[in-house]
């Protein structure tokens, strides 16, 4: 399968391996930060873990924008903007209810990878006049910055899981239950 980047809100989806559009060329993914609670004492040598937790994950990315026209590359700019807009408003207001993720799969991988994304940036690395009437509607070095969940989901953020399916097997016998009574032991009996 073709290797997939995409941010997305389950509506717009912006491809950032896209070469008629957003091309990054290059992402170092982020990796999980530990936040750590250490206990000491003076009785005794070295520290004791006593907390740990994962942080936010920060992916930066470098990428190009190429367009047709000059309008093309703001419409396309505003649109991702737009999205970061709406991953900061649903963790930061009670009205934003879609949420907004990151979809990454490898060219060799055959499920893909998402997790929600917390806000996002886009920093220029040129001047907005110069690349974009000097290169033909290419703007170069465009810097990416994405603060992510530190987990890789399944599914969609806000999505349900698939549904389970339960099967009557092993069930009590006809005395105790009939055959349309299903039994799912889910608690410890003594």
């Amino acid at each position: 399968m073709a290797a997939v980047v995409e941010i997305s809100d389950g509506t717009t989806t912006i491809d950032l391996l896209d070469t008629t559009g957003w091309d990054t060329m290059r992402w170092v993914p982020g990796s999980t930060p530990f936040r750590k609670t250490m206990l000491s004492s003076p009785f005794s040598d070295g520290d004791t873990l006593r907390h740990l937790s994962r942080g936010n994950v920060i992916e930066e990315l470098e990428a190009i924008l190429v367009a047709s026209t000059a309008d093309n590359i703001a419409n396309k700019l505003q649109s991702l903007y737009d999205l970061f807009e709406k991953a900061q408003l649903y963790h930061t207001t009670d009205w934003q209810t879609t949420p907004v993720y990151i979809r990454v799969r490898t060219d060799d991988e055959t499920g893909q990878r998402l997790s929600l994304i917390f806000y996002g940036e886009v920093t220029p690395g040129e001047s907005y006049l110069e690349p974009i009437f000097k290169d033909g509607n290419i703007w170069q070095k465009l810097s990416l910055r994405i603060e992510r969940e530190p987990w890789w989901r399944q599914n969609a953020p806000g999505a349900m899981p698939p549904a389970l399916n339960f099967q009557q097997t092993n069930a009590p016998s006809d005395s105790i239950g009939s055959h349309s009574d299903m039994f799912v032991a889910n608690t410890r009996q003594s």
